[in-house]
């Protein structure tokens, strides 16, 4: 995970601690929409994945902005919410859409193609972040 952080973290220009944050709102979104087995099957696939999970559940909403609100508003749990708390780890709104498809081509090389399509496919909206 950490090659991943690092990579992340030199594309994108964020902090190591900010990456992993970013990771963690990502996996938090997979553990809301995928099949059990399937989080299962990527944290166990992504070694250090699951520490970045607890602490994106662990971490406080405050603040946020418009987006934020727009989550709360809509019921949360979803692309809107993800895209308010990646905003606070400190991804742009022109980042997402890469930043999101770079995360899931890291995936892919640990957790393979067919497991990473499949957790993609169960989120819904998700098609338009990826490129």
């Amino acid at each position: 995970m950490e090659d991943l952080v690092a990579r992340l973290a030199a594309q994108f220009g964020m902090t190591e601690s900010k990456t992993r944050g970013a990771i963690g709102v990502l996996l938090k979104l997979i553990e809301t929409h995928a099949a059990p087995q399937d989080v299962a099957l990527l944290l166990d696939k992504l070694p250090g994945a699951q520490a970045l999970l607890d602490a994106a559940k662990q971490s406080k909403r405050s603040g946020g902005g418009l987006f934020s609100s727009l989550a709360g508003a809509l019921g949360g749990g979803g692309l809107m919410e993800t895209a308010a708390e990646l905003q606070k780890q400190g991804v742009g709104l022109s980042q997402m859409r890469p930043f999101i498809t770079a995360f899931a081509e890291g995936a892919e090389e640990k957790a393979g193609h067919d497991l990473v399509e499949r957790i993609a496919s169960s989120i819904p909206g998700l098609d338009r972040y990826r490129a």
